[in-house]
This record gives C-alpha cells, structure tokens and sequence, in this order.
C-alpha cells in the first residue's frame, strides 16, 4: 500500500478491526494465539487447548466488551450483538480465536464518530483504553507509528473495510529502508 511516492506499507495482520457496509458494522477482534503443529493430533491438542484455555478466553471477552461498548457511542447500542464469540480459526501457521460484533449505524452516524469511538484497536490496547492511552507515550521508548494502527479503504459512501495493523513492514524506496516493528520496549 503506497504511503507517498516512496513509502510503502506491507501488512499481513489478519484482525478486521471495522467494516462498514450500508448500516451494518462489524469488528472481529482477535485475542488468542497458539502456533499449529506439523503433526495432525499435535495440532487438534493445540486448538483444543486453544479453544478451552481459561486465560485466552477471559481476555478475549475483556475486548469483546470493550469493542461493544466502543461501538455503543456511535452505534445504536439496542442493535449491538455478538454473532460469534471464542470462533477458533485454524491458518497456515497460527490458531486464532475471533469473535464478530455487529451493529447497526444510529440516526446520527458519522464515520468520524466510528472512528473517534474505536480507535486504536481494543486488542492493541486492552482495557481501560482511555487509561491504557495515557499511559503509553511515558512506558515506551519508541512512537508506535503505523504499529497497532489501522490500514484499509473508507469509500465516498463511507463503506469501509480497516484491517488492525500488526506485522507490518515499512518501506522507504527512495532510502531504501525496511523496517520492521515487532514489539515495544518499555522504558527502565
């Protein structure tokens, strides 16, 4: 995805952090990770733990919470609802849990709105986001940047599809860098 003339960004981050199709809005969050095995029963074990393990579940129900009551500020909060919850997907190289909250545009919808009510991403940030935000400029040492943003299209009719940016390269064709922002380091 070009930036400028000579800056690019590269991004395999798979999390759909908004879409927005007529009055429908949907994110998917994904918190809970585990890698896949090359071994068919290895890798059921994995899901399986996956999908039953006590701590991935309460955490992602922290941000199922979070990204509902994100989506109530601009949404209509009645047609709020979780259409799948603790989803584990199996990909190439990882097991993922997801979930899917939708709702529906309120009369006063503005994309503004969405974007000021979501943003950044539940999954980057944690609960409580607004505290979490305060905070991060005085624990790391670095800006984040494009790293736990957002990157997608937002359409004249305000269709939208942003995808949370993680695992993502930079690159700057006139200096011809690449760089790579795997993890923060926080400050001490």
């Amino acid at each position: 995805f070009p930036v400028t003339i000579d800056q690019y960004i590269l991004s395999t981050g798979p999390e759909r952090f908004l879409s927005k199709n007529g009055a429908l809005v949907i994110a998917q969050p994904i918190k809970g990770t585990s890698k896949r095995k090359k071994q068919k029963h290895s890798d059921r074990i994995q899901f399986k733990k996956l999908s039953e393990s006590i701590k991935e579940i309460a955490e992602h129900v922290m941000i199922v919470d979070l990204i509902r009551n994100d989506l109530a500020k601009c949404l209509d909060p009645i047609s709020i609802r979780v259409a799948e919850l603790f989803k584990v997907c199996a990909f190439q190289t990882v097991h993922q849990m997801i979930s899917t909250i939708e709702g529906n545009c309120s009369e006063n919808f503005s994309i503004n709105g969405l974007l000021e009510s979501t943003f950044p991403p539940g999954s980057m940030t944690g609960a409580p986001k607004e505290l979490v935000c305060i905070h991060i400029p005085k624990l790391e040492k670095a800006t984040r940047g494009i790293y736990s943003g957002c990157l997608g299209y937002i359409e004249p009719s305000y269709t939208c599809d942003l995808s949370v940016v993680i695992r993502t390269l930079t690159y700057n064709k006139k200096n011809k860098n690449i760089s790579v922002k795997t993890r923060i380091v926080t400050g001490k």
